[in-house]
This record gives C-alpha cells, sequence and structure tokens, in this order.
C-alpha cells in the first residue's frame, strides 16, 4: 500500500510538472501574440506617418521651398539695401 502511494505521488508530481511546463508554455505563446500586436500597432502607426507625409509633400514640393528660400533672400537683400540707403541719407 505505501508503495502504491509513493508510485501514485510521483506520478502526480510528473504531471502537475508537465501541466506546469504546458502552462508556461501558453504563457510564452500569449507574450509572443502581445508582442506581435504591438509590432503591427507600431507598423501601422509608422505608415499612416508615412502617408501623411506623402500628403504633406505633394503639397509642398521641394521646388516650392527652394522657391520660398530664394525669395527670402531676395527680400533679405532689399531690406539690406534699403538699410544701407537709409543709413547713407
Amino acid at each position: 500500500m505505501a508503495l502504491q502511494l509513493l508510485k501514485l505521488r510521483r506520478y502526480k508530481l510528473q504531471e502537475a510538472d508537465r501541466v506546469e511546463e504546458q502552462l508556461l508554455n501558453v504563457l510564452r505563446m500569449v507574450d509572443k501574440i502581445s508582442e506581435k500586436q504591438n509590432e503591427n500597432e507600431v507598423i501601422s502607426a509608422m505608415k499612416r506617418g508615412k502617408d501623411a507625409l506623402e500628403i504633406l509633400h505633394k503639397e509642398v514640393g521641394i521646388d516650392d521651398v527652394l522657391d520660398l528660400m530664394d525669395e527670402v533672400r531676395d527680400q533679405s537683400e532689399v531690406e539690406r539695401r534699403i538699410g544701407e540707403a537709409l543709413g547713407e541719407e
């Protein structure tokens, strides 16, 4: 009887170990799923950001920026000349 109880105890402990290992595997899977969901959210947000930048770049292209910078330089030159003219009087 005592030997049978020891065998039963050993069997139950092994079974508990197997169940614990299975539980750990399930928890690892849940963590991986959560990580993948987070990655997907990040990728989605990056895509939305890229799309928004594309729209903005279509509205204001590099040529528009270069033209604007030229106009700013021209206005700065006009301002400098006005300052010189006022200083000469």
